[in-house]
């Protein structure tokens, strides 16, 4: 083996420990039932719809809406696809038949937070029957109850592994859900928690086979994503409703990687390496909708802040005395981004119409530093052009959709509009960019047979085409 296929191994154990501290997200079941075992939940059909209770899942105990949704058989989940502003539905979960229009983890961070107790029913429908934009495919419509009384529910779920790692405790969630008056809430809290670490001693070897360098080396990397979050439902006057979400997020992800390094010509030296970046993110959600002439209409504003600053120092030290040597490198990030949208809808016989108009504004204001170890032991910039600067986008959206069942087994939704932005660097004196980009899509979902699984045919204006059997 040479002696770069061996520092290439080194690299990519490191690379591997840096990932395990990443909070990994997977669609798990609690459910305790051997699916091998027990049969998968029958649904009744209701129409075009297929529709299971919480009865059909008793086998499966579950506790939250999220563990029965993960046993309805033939169906899987597609999580939100993040993009600037809020653009077109990609997840295929609802709530209530509505999309949830947030950032902060969609529908199924919702669906984690529902009891059981609390779901009436679970539709399985075609997407292009819902006249949403961007769907295709079967789609699930959790139905809630209209809650009467409080609950709560916890998780925990801490880990440990021998050796270098720390203990990870934290790891879980805990919410509460209540009514007073015409607001109902939930209250939670959720700790994405992840830690990584290896240690132990390295050879490295010459073409020659020789023993050129032992390092002995202990890396770690933490990571804590606390997420305090209140979501309220108020029914407004009339047939209005309201939703707001507030949360606050602090992290934490120091890192260290710890050398001491043996060599062969006697040059011995330690290298250690510190990461921290304490950084918080703030959301912040509303929407209203109510009755407008022959339709609704429905308003959404968004507000997200992430700060993300970070610092990075590198020092050696030599056993012989030599000055340490060293790199300091710092960031400091503010990301933002605020969005308003409005959705209007309405009905003309067996055609749902919808249109929507969406501004997005985007933007990054980042000022690094690079830094170098002197002789006397203080850390001294370096000029490094490019590390800082700001830039932003104005973003502009508009589509139209419409959906039409053309017989008891087939569904047409048809959806154009056009998108707009101008993408510019505040503080150069560059010329800002400007893209237009027409956007559409059409789609046929068929049903074989009454209340059989569906299949969608979807082709955009982009010149792609899918063909889906959910």
């Amino acid at each position: 083996m040479t002696k770069f296929s061996r520092l290439y191994r080194i690299a990519l154990l490191t690379g591997i420990a840096n990932l395990i501290a990443i909070p990994a997200v997977a669609q798990t079941s609690t459910a305790p039932a051997d699916p091998a075992v027990a049969p998968p939940p029958t649904a009744s059909t209701a129409g075009t719809k297929q529709v299971y209770t919480p009865a059909d899942f008793a086998r499966f105990a579950p506790k939250t809406a999220y563990d029965m949704l993960v046993q309805v058989p033939g169906f899987t989940i597609h999580s939100a696809v993040q993009e600037r502003g809020l653009g077109q539905a990609s997840e295929n979960v609802l709530i209530n038949g509505q999309r949830i229009n947030n950032k902060s983890g969609g529908a199924l961070e919702e669906v984690r937070k529902i009891n059981v107790a609390n779901v009436e029913r679970i539709e399985i429908v075609e997407a292009a029957s819902l006249g949403i934009a961007g769907l295709s495919g079967e789609v699930a419509n959790i139905i809630q109850k209209a809650a009467r009384k409080s609950s709560g529910q916890f998780e925990w779920n801490p880990d440990f592994r021998a050796h270098y790692s720390k203990p990870n405790l934290f790891n879980g969630f805990v919410s509460y859900t209540g009514v007073k008056g015409p607001v109902g809430y939930t209250l939670s809290v959720k700790d994405q928690a992840g830690r990584g670490a290896f240690g132990g001693p390295i050879y490295i070897y010459d073409a020659d086979r020789e023993l050129v360098e032992t390092r002995h080396q202990v890396l770690h990397n933490e990571s804590d994503l606390v997420t305090f979050q209140g979501k309220f439902a108020i029914d407004g006057p009339g047939s209005s409703v309201a939703n707001l979400l507030l949360g606050y997020t602090p992290y934490w992800a120091p890192g260290s990687n710890f050398e001491r390094r043996v060599r062969a010509d006697g040059d011995n030296r330690t290298r250690d390496i510190k990461t921290q970046l304490d950084g918080y993110y703030i959301d912040i959600n509303a929407d209203y909708e109510f009755a407008v002439g022959p339709g609704r209409l429905k308003l959404i504003g968004l507000r997200h802040f992430d700060h993300e600053p970070m610092i990075q120092t590198q020092r050696f030290v030599y056993e012989s005395g030599a000055p340490d040597t060293g790199l300091r490198f710092t960031r400091d990030s503010r990301i933002g981004e605020t969005v308003f949208k409005g959705e209007y809808g309405w009905k003309t016989g067996k055609n749902d119409w919808q249109v929507t108009f969406e501004r997005a504004f985007n933007k990054l204001d980042q000022r690094g530093k690079f830094e170098e170890l002197t002789p006397a032991g203080d850390f001294e910039e370096v000029d490094f052009p490019g590390l800082s600067g700001i830039v932003q986008e104005v973003r502009y959206e508009g589509i139209a959709t419409f959906s039409r069942a053309l017989s008891p087994t087939l569904d047409l939704q048809i959806a154009a509009g056009a998108e707009r932005s101008t993408l510019e660097r505040v503080d150069g004196d560059t010329a800002p960019r400007k893209f237009f980009r027409p956007k559409g899509s059409l789609t046929l979902g068929w049903r074989p047979a009454k209340g059989g699984m569906a299949v969608s045919s979807c082709a955009d204006a982009s010149a792609r085409s899918a063909f889906m059997t959910s």
